[in-house]
């Protein structure tokens, strides 16, 4: 299993960054396909894409195309629409092969839905010929602003093909928005950047790939993956990060000494909140914080603890009273 990540995009406006990216399928009516200046942005540059006319164009990252496991992949990707959302403006490919008009890959591109907003779909295209594998929810997807910044991660193991979409204001979603199956794209190929819509000015700040079954890592600050076996990422750059527990991983979002937390991978555990707290619980033994009150007695069954006549705590294996 192994990650990547690419938010290096250059230093210079206009550029296209040729180190990083290669262009494959529709490579002609380039508008802006290049490195862009923007404070936001994590290395201080985005990848700018734009085209006047519309096309199924892709920026493949080569320092994945080498992975001789790509067939099953996961790309995350930061990224915003700078202008009124029409059509498929940007999105992410993963086993793509061919050339325009003869494309193969497997698809997640974000799409304009009836209100405006931004949804998205997952596509299949064998030979040039495109089939819609669904539509995501709409749920979390609603009410995205134009230069909000959000994310898409998508998913392809095996036969499966998984997605989802959110704002960066919202929680990644714990589960999958849309989860299908298909076997007509097999094999590896090129994994990247998508885009199509004519006029649809789009920002990248970032995207990262986990192949042969690992999770694509969010990005942190100075560009390099914060990730380790437990799963805490840090997603935003933010001095002091709040943080968000979900089923599969716990993502550092926010930090506060008052109180102290600590992060499993279930839940978040406080180790210390302000006075009164007078006695820490373990497994063997009640230990006094302070002098004087509480009185710890410990007995092979159970820990109490008493404070100045008011009520006990008692601590059993299973529950506190």
């Amino acid at each position: 299993m192994t990650t990547y990540t690419e938010s290096a995009w250059g230093s210079t406006d206009a550029t296209y960054p040729s180190s990083v990216l290669t262009k494959r399928w529709v490579t002609t009516n380039e508008t802006t396909v290049a490195a862009n200046a923007v404070t936001e942005a994590t290395s201080g540059y985005t990848f700018e894409q734009d085209w006047s006319v519309a096309g199924r164009r892709l920026n493949s990252l080569d320092a994945v195309d080498s992975d001789t496991n790509r067939d099953d992949a996961e790309v995350l990707m930061r990224f915003r629409v700078t202008e009124t959302l029409v059509d498929y403006p940007v999105g992410a490919v993963i086993r793509g092969s061919g050339s325009a008009g003869s494309e193969s890959a497997y698809v997640l591109q974000i799409i304009e839905n009836s209100t405006d907003d931004i949804n998205f779909i997952l596509v299949k295209y064998v030979s040039g010929t495109s089939t819609s594998l669904g539509n995501g929810s709409t749920s979390v997807t609603q009410n995205w602003a134009t230069n909000e910044w959000g994310y898409l991660r998508f998913r392809v193991n095996g036969s499966t093909i998984s997605g989802k979409v959110w704002t960066e204001e919202r929680p990644e979603p714990e589960d999958w928005l849309l989860e299908v199956t298909d076997t007509a794209v097999t094999g590896v190929g090129w994994i990247g950047i998508w885009g199509f819509a004519a006029n649809q000015n789009v920002d990248v700040d970032w995207i990262s790939v986990g192949t042969n079954g690992d999770t694509a890592p969010y990005v942190a600050d100075d560009g390099t993956a914060r990730i380790t076996t437990s799963h805490a990422q840090v997603l935003h750059r933010d001095a002091t990060p709040e943080t968000r527990v979900t089923s599969s991983h716990a993502q550092v979002l926010h930090h506060d000494a008052t109180p102290e937390t600590r992060v499993t991978t279930s839940h978040v555990q406080v180790l210390y909140t302000p006075p009164p707290l007078y006695a820490r619980v373990t497994q063997a033994i009640a230990e006094t914080l302070r002098d004087g009150t509480p009185k710890a007695w410990v007995t092979q069954t159970l820990s109490e603890v008493l404070r100045d006549g008011s009520p006990k705590a008692r601590v059993t294996q299973t529950v506190v009273e």
